[in-house]
């Protein structure tokens, strides 16, 4: 996976990209599929708590994506969290100010996983709520061989 992830259970995410990759090749400027996937800091990944803060790690990954991001709807972060997103070669993070009328569009990620870690004041972890809907795009219509498989015919 090339992220570091030793330690972080990875959950893959199995779906068929062939139908999503056919209604997006039509499009010459949508270059990401939506792949279906809900992740939650309530029922996935994992909390550990240390020294006065909460630390949330979850880690997803989309077999032959060339890239990923996120796009959270209905977020909330408390002032003291902090989100830190590792890709492949990449890391970004994202704090309370980062979120725009209640949404969260993350940075395009190289690589086909992604980690996140979530660290807040423990007094504030109950106020990390969860987004309505997290969505999750995967880049799959730029590696060549896909764009070349799909303009044949043979997806």
């Amino acid at each position: 996976m090339g992220i570091g992830l030793a330690a972080t259970p990875v959950v893959s995410v199995k779906t068929d990209l062939k139908p999503l990759i056919r209604a997006a090749a039509e499009s010459p400027v949508q270059f990401a599929v939506l792949v279906p996937h809900a992740a939650s800091t309530a029922t996935n990944g994992e909390w550990s708590s240390t020294n006065g803060s909460a630390r949330w790690v979850y880690a997803v990954e989309v077999p032959t994506a060339v890239s990923l991001s996120f796009h959270a709807i209905d977020s909330y972060l408390p002032d003291s969290a902090i989100l830190v997103v590792r890709g492949a070669r990449t890391v970004g993070s994202y704090r309370a100010r980062d979120i725009h009328r209640h949404e969260l569009w993350s940075r395009i990620y190289p690589g086909q996983a992604l980690q996140f870690e979530l660290t807040v004041a423990a007094a504030d972890r109950s106020k990390c709520h969860d987004p309505r809907d997290v969505h999750l795009h995967a880049d799959v219509l730029l590696r060549p061989s896909v764009r070349a498989t799909e303009r044949h015919g043979h997806v």
